[in-house]
């Protein structure tokens, strides 16, 4: 089944590669002219060594399929959580290109309910809780995937209240809290 990847690191994080990838640069223009029994290779090797660790720290990924949404990447916290029926996603612009992703809903009683007595099964719970960033087109790339075409996306990001059913999902927009547009995909049908 089709999968969409939202990438959840700034690109200004990987800079960090540009001083190392110029020490890697010039060790190797450099090598022949040492006179070390070694030569520079030692720092050759080490450069690239920290280009590819950083490379791998930053890489931080949200994989979000009709089945499950969770984080990728060596250094994440690996959360994930099912996307079924009843569940809603939640996308809230945050700004400067950063997009909050939430997906609520109740897999059934709490233990922590049972210990109080206490039969909320109506209660929505935050399941799993990333951002990603790329802004709008995240959004849009998102509410494409679960079947909402171009030009009912941009109705649901204007900020209004906006409401819509599509083939699996129900789709609602407006303003949470702290005045931010926010995009309430609800999972009417588990594929």
């Amino acid at each position: 089944m089709k999968k969409i990847y939202l990438f959840c690191t700034r690109l200004l994080a990987f800079w960090v590669e540009l001083p190392l990838a110029l020490v890697f640069v010039v060790s190797i223009i450099y090598n022949q002219h040492a006179e070390d029994t070694f030569k520079l290779y030692p720092l050759i090797i080490l450069s690239l060594g920290a280009m590819i660790f950083f490379a791998i720290y930053f890489f931080r990924v949200i994989e979000i399929s009709y089945a499950e949404i969770r984080y990728i990447g060596r250094f994440t916290s690996r959360d994930s959580a099912m996307i079924n029926e009843g569940k809603t996603l939640v996308l809230t612009l945050s700004g400067f290109g950063k997009v909050d992703i939430e997906l609520r809903g109740n897999d059934g009683p709490s233990e922590l309910n049972l210990a109080f007595d206490e039969e909320d099964t109506d209660m929505e719970y935050r399941l799993f809780r990333g951002h990603a960033f790329g802004g709008v087109g995240t959004v849009k790339k998102v509410l494409s995937y679960f079947g909402v075409d171009a030009a009912s996306a941009e109705k649901y990001l204007r900020g209004d209240f906006h409401e819509g059913d599509y083939e699996f999902v129900s789709v609602s927009s407006g303003k949470n809290e702290e005045e931010q547009d926010t995009v309430y995909i609800r999972i009417n049908k588990t594929i």
